[in-house]
């Protein structure tokens, strides 16, 4: 039986924008338009209203999970480490899983983030997934960078320094590495994230037909290496922060809402945390017009 979890607001907040356009869209500024190409990155958090910075309770999203921690001052740099998960497609259209690491989108409605997702195509009948790695700057559209492959070790920073955000992914196995310098200053930087995600998608200009998707079964996998870093100071594990708030992802119902993935305690000595996935979840209609 999946983890049911009671909410006590009545209805969903969305915190900021949540939308990533297909790597096959029109790039029209930020507001790319679905096609049947692959969702690649993720937009910031959609909160739901029970969450741990009001009530002292685990923070719950419709679209993240993972970790987050926040600071007054702004963060510079953020990175981890994972083998890219193989997904399990079910068949059905709209089921994607991204991870990533990223600064801003917990409280905020920007997010600089790198790292890799997965969608299951069109081909074979929805049953083939295809795994990308990518950079996005939200919310201008997500940049493909290149393919990767299940059991690929996989490392992804952002930094910042001098008014400019340097997104780097790095496929250990195969030796192909991409770094994406976009100059950029005004961002909060208030928040550093190692997050598993299921994106948001549109199907026109208007973004009065958006939807976020179903949650890819990826097993599990595992954040490694997790370590932020605040102004000019030392790179700092996750526990090590004094606010720091795991994520849970779930699935609203009429009645509440169930988790569709869980996450484990942080790992001081690695610096980690595990994910596993619990269930593919619904779409969910969101208007972004």
């Amino acid at each position: 039986m999946k983890k049911r979890l009671m909410m006590i607001a009545s209805a969903a907040v969305i915190t900021g924008t949540a939308f990533v356009g297909a790597a096959a869209a029109s790039a029209g500024g930020a507001a790319a338009v679905a096609s049947s190409g692959s969702v690649l990155g993720g937009g910031p958090m959609v909160r739901v209203g029970l969450d741990s910075t009001s009530n002292g309770l685990p923070t719950v999203a419709e679209n993240w999970s993972g970790y987050a921690v926040t600071s007054k001052k702004p963060f510079t740099f953020v990175s981890s480490e994972w083998i890219q998960p193989a997904v399990t497609c079910n068949g059905t259209h709209w089921v994607y899983q991204a991870e990533w690491v990223g600064l801003d989108g917990f409280d905020n409605g920007t997010v600089e983030q790198d790292g890799t997702s997965v969608g299951c195509g069109r081909k074979s009948g929805w049953v083939t997934p295809t795994y990308t790695a990518w950079s996005e700057m939200f919310p201008a559209p997500t940049i493909r960078l290149f393919s990767v492959k299940p059991g690929d070790v996989i490392q992804a920073s952002v930094t910042y320094r001098n008014n400019e955000f340097v997104n780097t992914v790095t496929d250990v196995t195969s030796g192909v590495t991409k770094t994406v310098q976009t100059a950029a200053s005004g961002q909060a930087r208030d928040s550093a994230e190692w997050i598993i995600e299921r994106p948001a998608f549109c199907t026109n200009s208007t973004l009065s037909d958006c939807f976020i998707v179903k949650l890819a079964n990826f097993g599990s996998t595992t954040m490694a290496n997790d370590v932020a870093t605040v102004g000019s100071g030392k790179p700092q594990k996750i526990d090590t922060f004094t606010n720091n708030y795991p994520i849970f992802m779930v699935q609203p119902t009429k009645s509440g809402f169930y988790t569709i993935d869980k996450v484990s305690n942080a790992r001081p000595a690695s610096s980690s945390f595990r994910a596993t996935w619990e269930s593919y979840g619904n779409k969910i209609p969101i208007n972004l017009s």
